[in-house]
């Protein structure tokens, strides 16, 4: 198994030494890797056995620290999050690798952080923007992703909702307001929705028949709607979903990932494709600063693509 990587490396997160990746290049490798979180600093790895790998220009074991009984686990670029076995949150603040408990009168099910958001769901299908409890309450939530103001819930049955920071549209509900509490989207009612992606203010959904809905901040391209910011019908901010227009309308879309400003799909023609802010090549080795419309990246026909993942200004692709 390996994680092929590209873009920004100056803390030397993607364990090479270069401060640049100009190309996607397999960084990581490991019999089996469950998870990897990127961020600005540092790349946190989980590995099939829930050894936890800390890269930031050197390897650190931290599995002493956290242990291999977490529940769930994710991270910011100062903190790492988890679910303990006794589904409280435990916080492990990266200045001291000090862990810090923090007790719930009710039990923590799932996780998700953004730089200023941080949401729990109960056990109970209750929900909490630490520290305030909302007024929300489903069962049914199989998937939170959060931006950095905002985070997007999906169900069972396809449904998405958002709550947060709206100022860039990226809550999908057509206006720029903030929403204390998750609101359905709308706009996606009655499509049902696989896979959520989030991005630092713009937003991805991808639909059981393959179709990506992209919405939000779209300052360098990073939605794929064509049109530079120089050109006429070119949108800033899209406030509801939108459909993407790929080249062929024979092609679904597998999976989809979110950085700051740029997103990276696969498609099932084995194919990785990009658009958004390529400032530090986490798109291309190519010069090109913005990518407006979704273009090729690389070929996968020989890997068997597991999964995507972003960090703010990179791309991983997880393969077998």
């Amino acid at each position: 198994m390996k994680l092929c990587c590209n873009g920004f490396n100056l803390f030397g997160q993607l364990q090479v030494q270069a401060p640049i990746i100009y190309e996607l290049t397999p960084v990581f490798q490991f019999e089996v890797i469950n998870k990897i979180f990127i961020n600005q600093t540092y790349s946190l790895l989980v590995t099939n056995d829930k050894s936890l790998i800390y890269y930031k220009k050197g390897v650190v074991d931290i599995t002493s620290v956290i242990g291999k009984d977490f529940l769930k686990i994710t991270c910011s670029d100062d903190r790492i999050l988890f679910i303990d076995e006794t589904k409280q949150v435990n916080i492990i603040e990266l200045g001291n690798f000090m862990n810090k408990k923090i007790i719930y009168e009710k039990c923590v099910k799932d996780i998700s952080i953004g730089s200023k958001i941080t949401i729990l769901y109960m056990l109970d299908g209750g929900l909490i923007n630490v520290p305030q409890p909302l007024n929300f309450h489903c069962n049914r939530i199989c998937d939170i992703k959060s931006g950095k103001e905002h985070c997007l819930l999906l169900d069972e049955e396809g449904n998405v909702y958002s709550m947060g920071a709206g100022s860039r549209g990226q809550l999908g509900h057509g206006k720029l307001d903030y929403e204390s509490n998750p609101l359905l989207i709308e706009a996606l009612a009655g499509i049902k929705i696989k896979k959520i992606a989030t991005g630092g203010w713009h937003s991805c959904a991808v639909s059981q028949d393959g179709d990506l809905y992209v919405w939000g901040w779209n300052s360098n391209g990073q939605l794929g709607l064509g049109k530079k910011n120089d050109e006429a019908g070119y949108v800033s901010a899209m406030a509801t979903p939108h459909v993407v227009d790929f080249f062929d309308d024979t092609l679904n879309c597998l999976l989809v990932s979110c950085g700051s400003r740029h997103t990276i799909i696969f498609l099932d023609n084995r194919q990785l494709y990009g658009c958004g802010w390529n400032k530090y090549h986490q798109l291309s080795k190519e010069d090109n600063e913005n990518y407006y419309e979704l273009t090729h990246l690389h070929n996968f026909e020989n890997d068997n693509v597991l999964d995507l993942q972003c960090g703010p200004w990179n791309s991983a692709v997880l393969c077998k």
